[in-house]
């Protein structure tokens, strides 16, 4: 069973999808033969990249899915005419030198580049061999993959439409799914858990879920033998989910585990070299910890640890990694940071740590934080255990340079970067 994974506009141009990245290297794990598009590059080479990323960026109406809103709606589409265009004159006319300009050129838009690009998808893909095809919404993406869906499952009509991303969770992806014919599904929740189930589940035949149009009996009926099962296994599952995160959190710091870590990065890191995405691994250890222990005791110890983990989570992005390694040694992991600045970054770290005393029992405690980085693009690596191991390397590089600063390594040598 094979399965194209899909990000349409307006995705941004300047990062791949994480997302579909992702989502490939979990369903690969699990046996299935999975491929990406990249459909926003698609349309941003026909249209121009500058154009693109205009209509991509700009916060106010959202023109884009006003673009692909006929392609996906048909007769039911709002504003089929165009008329609307003149009513936000004053917030779109930057699209062009003038006001006539810019209508022009987005009515051209709507009417022959997003009929050209969905016709050249439609075609150019061999589909026939396809079962599932999933999108990934965020932003303004939902009507341009309302779009293509309507159009695949036009001409393939055996194709399941899957959806998910931040714009379908809670009760909004219930209510596309309800409203939208070209959604066959949703995926909410982790993916890690369920795009490889559901995947399992065609796989292996599963057939059970409506077509559009449905009859509301028939619709009923399934539900309440749904709900039936579900609240059989909901308090079991509930009770597994607890289990599974005390078995990979940390008790003292809440932060992710050894445990955690290894799970998460032998998917994480292989993943990123797979797919060339930029990730910096940075190893990081507080300096002389075993002397506040020897004197101030292991419940100060802990108190310090806590703090640190605390400031390391408040030093990075939400979709970034910060995990406790073992002891005071702890894992942060920067997705999609800019190489020219990574080093800044773990620099912005350590200066988290070194600038300002640790507030324990005991009274302030002045504590330093040395690490090791490793860029992702210098990686000639195999295995994840290679890669934390040339990052340790370099921790302990920094260590022996004098504590608290920062080392940055690479296969063929190591360097320190002053402070």
């Amino acid at each position: 069973m094979r399965t194209v994974l899909v990000t349409m506009p307006f995705m941004g141009l300047d990062r791949p999808s994480i997302q579909l990245g992702l989502l490939k290297a979990i369903g690969e794990e699990h046996g299935f033969a999975v491929r990406t598009l990249h459909a926003n590059l698609d349309f941003a080479a026909r249209i121009g990249a500058d154009y693109y990323r205009t209509l991509a960026d700009r916060r106010g109406p959202p023109v884009g899915d006003w673009l692909f809103s006929v392609a996906a709606f048909g007769a039911q589409a709002p504003d089929p005419d165009g008329r609307l265009l003149d009513e936000f004159a004053g917030e779109l006319s930057f699209l062009a030198g003038t006001w006539p300009e810019a209508r022009d050129r987005l009515l051209r838009t709507r009417e022959h580049d997003v009929p050209a690009l969905l016709d050249s998808l439609v075609d150019s893909q061999m589909w026939d061999d396809v079962r599932v095809v999933g999108f990934s919404c965020t932003f303004q993406q939902n009507t341009a993959s309302f779009a293509l869906a309507r159009r695949l499952k036009q001409r393939y009509p055996h194709l399941v439409t899957v959806f998910g991303g931040a714009n379908f969770d809670g009760e909004m992806g219930l209510e596309l799914v309800r409203s939208v014919e070209s959604i066959d599904l949703a995926v909410t929740g982790e993916a890690d858990a369920s795009f490889p189930r559901l995947l399992r589940a065609l796989a292996a035949g599963a057939d059970d879920y409506l077509t559009k149009p449905f009859h509301p009996g028939e619709l009923q009926a399934r539900v309440r033998v749904g709900r039936r099962i579900v609240d059989l296994h909901r308090e079991v599952q509930e009770k597994n989910r607890q289990l599974e995160e005390m078995a990979l959190t940390d008790s003292l710091t809440g932060l992710p585990n050894r445990r955690a870590i290894d799970f998460w990065a032998s998917r994480q890191l292989s993943a990123a070299m797979r797919h060339d995405f930029p990730i910096w691994v940075v190893m990081a250890d507080l300096d002389h910890f075993k002397s506040v222990n020897d004197r101030y005791g292991h419940a100060v110890g802990d108190e310090v640890l806590r703090e640190i983990a605390r400031r390391l989570l408040a030093s990075v992005r939400s979709y970034d990694f910060v995990g406790r390694y073992g002891g005071e040694e702890f894992l942060i992991v920067l997705n999609n940071c800019d190489p020219t600045q990574a080093v800044a970054r773990a620099e912005q770290v350590r200066n988290g740590v070194a600038n300002r005393p640790v507030q324990t029992s005991r009274g302030q405690l002045a504590i330093t934080m040395s690490l090791g980085v490793l860029a992702s693009r210098d990686w000639d690596l195999g295995l994840v255990e290679e890669i934390l191991g040339v990052a340790d390397s370099a921790l302990y590089q920094a260590k022996a340079g004098g504590r608290n600063r920062v080392s940055l390594a690479k296969p063929a040598a190591l360097c320190d970067v002053p402070h």
